[in-house]
């Protein structure tokens, strides 16, 4: 077993403008500016216009019709959508407000905004799936995060999104939005402790839990759909049933699973 990598490194490239392509070994895959041929020495993609892509190293695992966003100027590839993987993820932002003990990713001051090209690179995307959206705290970029999903609803009403959030950022002018996208979207939000103070200290933020109640009660009323996440640690292990027991009474609106109404 080994990691496969995300990120490719350009050898060579005669382009400056980002681009998008749906990259695969079939020799008859180039019949649009947005397709690419890996060559047989896996080193080299064609590309519809007379130019190509080589790459530092062979890449081996290439999925079938695999979609890149290529950044000529960094001479970086981000596999942005494998269809043989079970799941595709835009990493945002790593800026975040919060500073979890836990936090196997500290935040950094680096965001990965390009919304239009994941546009269209989901454009790319044959059939139904789920993009993830993760950071850092993706809705640091509430306003445009929530403009791009609603542009690619209304083109690909199939693709669905799961956007890892901590919840604090939602408010009741939202709630059209949120509504209008509340089958698109699964929130996955993390709770920690019933108790505000130690919720607080798990997440390295004051008033954090009262402000993940104002977005949860905002994600209620747009009947959103909801995915609660905790994780058990030295600091909560003891308050695990509480913390069961105050989702149970106060977020009632929640069912089991994740999804609620």
């Amino acid at each position: 077993m080994y990691m496969i990598e995300l990120s490719l490194n350009i050898l060579e490239i005669h382009r400056e403008e980002d681009f998008v392509i749906s990259v695969t070994a079939e020799k008859d895959n180039l019949h649009s500016n947005n397709s690419g041929t890996l060559a047989d020495d896996k080193t080299k993609v064609s590309i519809e216009g007379n130019f190509a892509i080589g790459l530092s190293k062979p890449i081996l695992d290439l999925s079938p019709y695999e979609i890149w966003i290529v950044f000529p100027k960094s001479k970086k590839i981000t596999r942005f959508f494998r269809s043989d993987a079970n799941s595709n993820t835009i990493l945002l932002t790593e800026q975040c407000d919060q500073r979890c003990i836990m936090c196997s990713q500290p935040p950094k001051n680096y965001d990965y905004t390009h919304f239009e090209l994941y546009k269209e690179a989901i454009a790319l995307i044959e059939g139904p799936s789920v993009i993830g959206i993760s950071g850092g705290e993706p809705t640091l970029f509430k306003t445009e995060l929530l403009e791009f999903i609603s542009d690619i609803v209304k083109i690909k009403p199939d693709i669905k999104f799961h956007v890892l959030t901590n919840g604090q950022h939602f408010s009741d002018e939202d709630i059209n939005t949120l509504k209008a996208l509340r089958k698109s979207i699964i929130w996955a939000v993390p709770i920690y402790s019933r108790d505000a103070s130690e919720h607080d200290k798990i997440v390295g933020k004051k008033g954090a839990f009262d402000e993940l109640l104002k977005g949860l009660n905002v994600l209620a009323k747009s009947s959103s759909i909801l995915e609660l996440r905790t994780v058990v640690l030295r600091e909560n292990i003891f308050g695990i049933s509480l913390l069961a027991n105050f989702i149970g009474i106060n977020l009632p609106w929640c069912r089991a699973g994740r999804s609620c109404n």
